[in-house]
């Protein structure tokens, strides 16, 4: 058996991504050209055995905002094995020769969506904060804001709606993916999804809206993505929402960053023991589905300002994506660092005997600069350690907002 690896062909390889995505049941006949329109944007590595694509993995441009600042993103949108050559490796073998593509290119960070926890640690991304998900009766909503006619979307806005996206409320650790051609294969269904918003803007532009997914066009439940740049504009869309309840029972969303859903609904609790265990069950969810991980460190570093007096200390860095540099050429980050944060921050290599020394993979570390979770709490469940009194020095450090991408990828 002759396993390669090499650069994904849009021309040669396209026939070979359908195949792959109709196997693991991301695309279904008749939606081949949504897929062409997502992946001519996009830059892959694809796996050969014997001859035969068996592997994809796909990256596309983005940028994450931490605190004040966008990062780039390198962010995979795809991993895809055939069934007949699963338990080869060749997923994360893949993964290993873009992760490192992509820190040749500069890139920052990678963050990903996983369908299990654990697949990805072998490459050095950590798990992300939890997602919250709320699915309630849409006319237990609770505004005071006057419902204003809408207009209807369609597929055909999909220029306008990923506009909007990247001009959305931005807060710590929100994530945009740059190519448009991902928002016009999300919007292609029209059998089951549709729009309402709102164009606000100084030349007519779309600001803000809600795009729906239909699992019964009736009664629902339906799922609701919220764009919007200003809370005014985010309780404009409640009250379109809230329009919906006099048909549709139940509708579940994404909790926006930095606010909780629970403050919108009319006796949550009552509506949730009601509902239990029905088809329009109310409830929130917590998952923390996507992974994280820094590619380069000393931009990462520079983009944390704190307001404390600054904290400096060893860092010792292991990554396990340097297992793949015989293959990519690429050793990850690890290393011996000095590490200085304050309001300028910085790393360099090497070793001060004078400070407190860190020891860490990229994964548990990339978690501690990200705000996933604080430090004493990483030395307990992950593989970080260091002095108590810098664990505590840091927990303080890196005190920050509650990372949420706000976009699933």
């Amino acid at each position: 058996m002759s396993i390669s690896f090499r650069a994904y062909d849009h021309v040669t390889d396209f026939d070979a991504a359908v195949r792959l995505w109709k196997e693991v049941g991301w695309l279904a006949k008749g939606e081949e050209e949504r897929l062409r329109w997502f992946v001519e944007e996009s830059r892959g590595i694809v796996a050969e055995v014997d001859g035969t694509v068996e592997c994809l993995t796909l990256m596309s441009d983005g940028r994450m905002r931490y605190l004040d600042d966008d990062l780039s993103l390198a962010a995979c949108t795809g991993v895809t094995t055939g069934r007949a050559a699963r338990k080869l490796g060749l997923a994360r073998r893949a993964l290993a020769r873009s992760l490192a593509a992509e820190a040749r290119r500069g890139m920052a960070v990678s963050a990903l969506g996983v369908f299990e926890q654990g697949f990805y640690d072998a490459l050095g991304y950590g798990t992300g904060s939890y997602a919250h998900r709320a699915r309630f009766d849409p006319s237990r909503l609770r505004t005071t804001a006057s419902l204003r006619r809408p207009v209807r979307l369609t597929s055909d806005d999909w220029r306008e709606m990923h506009s909007a996206r990247l001009a959305r409320r931005h807060m710590h650790g929100t994530c945009d993916v740059l190519s448009a051609g991902v928002t016009r294969m999300e919007v292609a269904d029209e059998e089951k999804q549709f729009g309402l918003g709102y164009r606000d803007g100084l030349d007519g532009e779309l600001t803000h809206f809600v795009w729906i997914h239909a699992e019964e066009m009736e009664q629902g439940p339906y799922r609701a993505e919220l764009v919007f740049q200003t809370g005014e504009q985010l309780h404009e869309l409640i009250a379109l929402l809230k329009s919906l309840g006099d048909q549709v029972l139940s509708v579940s969303m994404r909790e926006p960053p930095g606010m909780m859903v629970q403050d919108w609904l009319d006796r949550p609790f009552r509506l949730m023991n009601v509902t239990e265990d029905g088809k329009h069950e109310a409830n929130i969810t917590a998952s923390a589905y996507w992974q994280v991980r820094i590619l380069d460190l000393h931009a990462c570093i520079a983009a944390f300002r704190g307001e404390r007096p600054g904290v400096r200390f060893n860092l010792v860095l292991h990554d396990p994506v340097a297992d793949y540099a015989g293959e990519t050429g690429w050793q990850g980050i690890g290393g011996r660092y000095v590490v200085s944060l304050g309001r300028k921050s910085n790393c360099r290599p090497g070793n001060d005997p004078g400070l407190p020394t860190m020891q860490a993979s990229v994964n548990a570390f990339s978690r501690l600069w990200l705000g996933v979770c604080p430090a004493t709490g990483l030395a307990i469940t992950d593989d970080l350690h260091a002095p108590n009194e810098l664990l505590e020095c840091l927990d303080v450090a890196f005190r920050l907002p509650v990372p949420q991408p706000d976009w699933d990828f």
